[in-house]
């Protein structure tokens, strides 16, 4: 069998675009948003990943909306295109 070996968060020093759905009952915010928020337990930690060039991206939809969505084509993918673009 091969072994896995654990990742480190803190290594990520790349942007990092993280796109949350509110409602997404897949991937709950509750699990993404410290990536690049911070916790929430008062420790002063910014959040997970050690990058710099960081970007929360939060919408009121659900993990399939997030993609397909009327909302996500006129709001969302505009928004990650600009910062894509930025970063280009």
């Amino acid at each position: 069998m091969k072994k896995t070996a654990a990742v480190d968060l803190k290594n990520i020093t790349m942007p990092v675009l993280n796109i949350v759905g509110n409602k997404d009952d897949l991937v709950s915010p509750k699990s993404s948003i410290p990536i690049t928020e911070g916790d929430g337990n008062g420790d002063g930690c910014s959040g997970i990943i050690s990058s710099k060039d960081r970007m929360l991206m939060e919408f009121p939809l659900d993990h399939v909306e997030l993609c397909i969505s009327y909302d996500a084509h006129k709001n969302l993918w505009t928004q990650v295109i600009q910062w894509l673009k930025e970063r280009s």
